[in-house]
């Protein structure tokens, strides 16, 4: 297990569209939402897809909101997952004391998956193999 059950552990879920936070604990291995509002790109709402300029924007405002979030010292560590092209964004707005927080990151379109349903797509991710 990579997750250190000494430190919050965030795990930023997040696509072009929406981005929600929980925290990540082990022993079992679950999540919890943060008690932060949903994120969401207004541009989705009115137009279906979302321009890439859009996203690109909607990745500052995380990164931003997850800047405050380190600064409040919430979380010790953070998992981001996000699709190829919204993580690479992402690789970009986090401040580089942040990205020191990020202990894995995981390429893939899960933002709207259930609570239940992210545990069982990251426990191959956090758990050694047998």
């Amino acid at each position: 297990m990579i997750i250190d059950r000494d430190k919050i552990c965030w795990l930023l879920v997040c696509d072009g569209a929406s981005a929600h936070f929980h925290v990540l604990q082990n022993r079992p291995l679950h999540i919890e939402p943060v008690p932060l509002p949903r994120l969401r790109n207004d541009a989705s709402e009115r137009h279906g897809s979302v321009p890439a300029e859009k996203k690109n924007r909607f990745a500052a405002e995380v990164a931003a909101a997850v800047a405050t979030a380190a600064s409040k010292k919430l979380f010790q560590t953070l998992v981001v997952v996000a699709p190829p092209h919204m993580l690479g964004e992402l690789r970009q707005d986090l401040s580089h004391e942040v990205q020191k927080m990020v202990i894995l990151e995981i390429a893939s379109d899960w933002a709207n998956l259930s609570s239940a349903d992210l545990v069982g797509h990251l426990k191959p991710h956090l758990m050694p193999a047998a």
